[in-house]
């Protein structure tokens, strides 16, 4: 469980680097404007972080409420930041309303497609490791960007590296 923690935080690394970090309301363009292509990449990394997440929304014991409310409180935000972007970026209020639909479908789409194949299920643990990781490295990128700098100190990094230990570490104690 401890390799999929840490395959969902590196899987939230690469889809951050597809974003730019425009899901955290960071835009880093220098008086620029938000391109249609930086729309398209924050909405495909936000899509797919939104997929993997709805995978344990569902389990043999039924609905996780309270998973399923944090992914509508977590998609707020970035809702809000998606549209504004697509906007920004000149499309229209129509196109960017869709782009918004696509992302809210996708944790459902992950939900269902979790149930419906059943070639998943023994992967479960997997799973949720790699949800756990995703979730880990959004709570750790809300960390770093408590400062408006946005720089890594060596407190926070210290942390993080700690925790890629100490999860690096768990598989190998036993009772």
């Amino acid at each position: 469980i401890g390799a999929s923690i840490l395959v969902g935080f590196l899987i939230q690394l690469f889809l951050e680097q597809l974003s730019k970090g425009m899901e955290h309301g960071h835009v880093h363009s220098n008086g620029e404007n938000i391109s249609k292509v930086s729309s398209v990449m924050l909405l495909i990394g936000v899509s797919i972080h939104a997929f993997l997440e709805g995978f344990p929304i569902i389990s043999d014991t039924g609905v996780n409420t309270a998973m399923v409310t944090g992914i509508i409180i977590h998609n707020i935000p970035i809702s809000i930041i998606l549209v504004g972007s697509f906007i920004h970026s000149g499309s229209s209020k129509t196109f960017s309303l869709l782009m918004l639909a696509i992302f809210a479908s996708m944790a459902i789409i992950g939900s269902e497609l979790n149930q419906m194949l059943s070639i998943l299920h023994p992967y479960q643990n997997i799973i949720i490791g790699i949800v756990v990781g995703i979730l880990l490295h959004v709570a750790t990128t809300t960390l770093f960007d408590s400062e408006e700098s946005h720089k890594y100190n060596r407190t926070r990094f210290l942390i993080i590296l700690l925790a890629f230990i100490i999860v690096i570490l768990l598989p190998a104690h036993t009772h």
